[in-house]
């Protein structure tokens, strides 16, 4: 699935989130990675941090927020509605509950389950290979994975690693727009 979106409309990007999970994230230099990254750690998951770039430190960890009483009013939803791939869910008759590592959550184990989601950012354009990786404990991160790990440039870690979403972002003719693909796996 490939959708454009500008830059400033990407908040509008759905994901099927669960736990745990790896998302793989290409595309050339300054083609919105990080930006995407913002996008699903404080949209999606509610993180309240302010998030930067790990380029010069190799990955930033956070913790899942809470969406506010407001956001899910104004969505109409009572938990989080991305959670889980659709080929994951069970039709339960109602949007009342959401698939988390098979078994449903009500709305009210959700946002215990959200602010307890470890969520690692990693940015490896710097490092030359995988012993690289290994040295900055990012094998032993993903090896224990039980929250979501973004990767921006992945490349070094591919034939390790498999994500459970690959997203490719493409600069088009105009600056402030992006072609997003996205493969679920």
């Amino acid at each position: 699935m490939w959708q454009i979106y500008r830059l400033d409309e990407i908040q509008n990007l759905n994901f099927h989130l669960k736990t745990p999970m790896i998302i793989f994230l290409r595309g050339d230099l300054w083609a919105g990675k990080t930006t995407l990254t913002k996008h699903i750690l404080q949209d999606l998951l509610s993180v309240k941090d302010t998030i930067t770039s790990p380029t010069y430190v190799y990955y930033n960890k956070y913790n899942g927020g809470v969406k506010s009483e407001e956001w899910r009013v104004n969505n109409n939803l009572n938990c989080h509605p991305e959670l889980a791939r659709p080929e994951d869910s069970v039709d339960s008759g109602s949007l009342e509950e959401q698939t988390i590592n098979n078994r449903f959550l009500p709305s009210q184990e959700w946002q215990r389950f959200v602010d307890k989601v470890s969520v690692y950012h990693f940015d490896l354009y710097r490092l030359k290979d995988y012993d690289e990786f290994f040295a900055i404990g990012g094998e032993d991160i993903l090896d224990n994975n039980d929250g979501i790990v973004l990767i921006e440039w992945p490349e070094i870690i591919a034939e390790h690693y498999s994500p459970d979403i690959d997203v490719y972002l493409k600069k088009t003719d105009r600056e402030d727009e992006r072609e997003i693909t996205l493969q679920y796996f």
